[in-house]
Formats: structure tokens, C-alpha cells, sequence
């Protein structure tokens, strides 16, 4: 009986004037039987390889179970027909092709990657749309104050918005290159003050800015809308505010409405 494959055959030490014995060649042939039984049709243990593996024609096909890399591995090529679990980071230095494909569970993709054919583009998805339902009144002259987002249609990923805690706050959890857009109505009687919408960063840097000039006193009596947008880049995390203010004259000024179409409203995509 072959020791292979539970262990290894160790070759007893001959020496000149023994007798010959069969299991001289028995035993070595028993061993060469058994490990070409195992080559042809199924090795049934585990195999430890310690040096580089070249497989000359075919490449390597594992028909059942599964191929355990423990250790970092460089694949020149790899190719699965079947379902593949990785468990760690997996690094592709070369193009990665897909056929059309489902994936069961949300994909995240890191800030700036890009779906090559330019329909889609992970990060130019829009971030965040907030809104206020009610309106806000300045006095000409007065302080300034922060318009509360009392609603919003959506805010994602590192964005954050309460509607009913801080809702003059939207808070930006990443610096970069944001498409910011901000309309709205803002009505009052003739030869009003000037109005503006101002976008600050942390209550200390302003971004961006919409004007209506005066309602001349021969003039329409309001609303008039105010609308602008324009990239800015965030330099730094915190929080945005959109500041409603009243300027050269006494007139009360009424901002947005309680329309969803109409309404003070604050928009933004991170461009990268």
C-alpha cells in the first residue's frame, strides 16, 4: 500500500550484497501509481505551493470549492465565471470591464469617480434641496437674519438639515467645488428697499448673492424674483446660511412664500 497521500515515502538505504526484494520495486511503483491517480483524477488534499505557480496552458480552473488567497496577490489576469466574494481591498491598476449589471445592495464610490461613458458622474450628484414653506418678512434697515428651511426634497450624503432643529443651517461634511443655486419671491409696496439673499459660510465668509434692485415708486408693486447660482468652493466644513436683508429704505419686504414652486430655496451639487 502506498504511504501517498497521507504521508511521504521515505526510500530505504541500500547497500552492496543484500538480496533483492520485491517491495524494492513494489513500493516505489505503489507510490508512482498513487500520486499519478491523484494528478489524473482529483488531489484530495490540501496543496501548499511556496515559490511562484506557472500554469503553462489553461490557466488554473477550479471546478469546485473556492480559491483562498490569505495573503496580498498580483493577478495578471483573473477571470470568474461564477460568484466571488472579496474580503479585503481590492486595487485595480488596469481598465475594468462590465457587462450590464445589477448590484443587489447600494454602491458606494469614492469622491471623484467617474462612470467613463459621462452619463453618469458620482460626483456631480445633486446634494441638497431645501426650501422654506413660510415666509419672511426684513424691515428695511434692520438686522439681517437667517432664513429657516422649514422643508427640504432631499439632502445627501455628507450634507446634513434639520427641518425642525438649527433649520437656517445646512451642514457641508466635505470641501470642494459646489454648483450652488438659490430663488425666490420677494414682494413689498413701492419704492421698496433693496433686497438681497446672501449665501455665508459659517457666518463669516459670503459665497454667493442674489440683488432686486428698488421697486420704483411709479413703478409695479412686487414680487419680483430672485435667482442666481454659481460654483463656489467650500475651503473648509461647517455649515450654510442664507441671510434675508433690507436695505435703503423703511419698507417692510416679504420673502418667498408658502409655495413649493415659490419658496425661498436653496439648492447645491458637489462638483469635486
Amino acid at each position: 500500500m502506498a504511504t501517498y497521500p497521507s504521508g511521504v515515502f521515505t526510500v530505504p538505504t541500500r547497500v552492496i550484497g543484500q538480496t533483492i526484494q520485491a517491495s524494492w520495486f513494489n513500493d516505489p511503483n505503489a507510490e508512482v501509481t498513487a500520486i499519478e491517480d491523484a494528478l489524473k483524477n482529483g488531489i484530495t488534499h490540501p496543496v501548499t505551493i511556496a515559490g511562484a505557480v506557472t500554469i503553462s496552458t489553461g490557466g488554473l480552473t477550479v471546478s469546485t470549492g473556492s480559491v483562498n488567497i490569505s495573503g496580498p496577490s498580483s493577478v495578471a489576469t483573473l477571470q470568474v465565471n461564477g460568484n466571488s466574494t472579496f474580503a479585503g481591498n481590492v486595487v485595480f491598476t488596469g481598465t475594468v470591464t462590465l457587462p450590464p449589471t445589477t448590484f443587489p445592495n447600494v454602491v458606494t464610490l469614492s469622491s471623484g469617480a467617474i462612470v467613463s461613458t459621462g452619463i453618469i458622474r458620482q460626483d456631480s450628484l445633486p446634494m441638497f434641496n431645501v426650501w422654506s414653506s413660510a415666509t419672511t418678512t426684513r424691515a428695511g434697515g434692520s438686522s439681517a437674519a437667517g432664513v429657516n428651511f422649514t422643508s427640504q426634497d432631499y439632502v445627501r450624503g455628507t450634507v446634513e438639515h434639520s427641518t425642525g432643529v438649527a433649520s437656517s443651517q445646512v451642514h457641508i461634511g466635505t470641501t470642494g467645488v459646489y454648483r450652488v443655486c438659490l430663488h425666490g419671491l420677494v414682494s413689498g409696496p413701492n419704492d421698496s428697499p433693496t433686497a438681497t439673499l446672501t449665501l455665508w459660510l459659517n457666518d463669516a465668509t459670503s459665497l454667493l448673492q442674489a440683488v432686486a434692485s428698488p421697486v420704483p415708486s411709479t413703478g409695479p408693486v412686487g414680487p419680483l424674483t430672485l435667482a442666481t447660482h454659481q460654483d463656489v468652493r467650500i475651503a473648509s466644513t461647517g455649515y450654510l446660511t442664507l441671510v434675508a436683508a433690507a436695505a435703503g429704505g423703511a419698507a417692510t419686504l416679504t420673502f418667498g412664500s408658502t409655495s413649493h414652486l415659490t419658496g425661498l430655496r436653496l439648492m447645491g451639487s458637489f462638483l469635486g
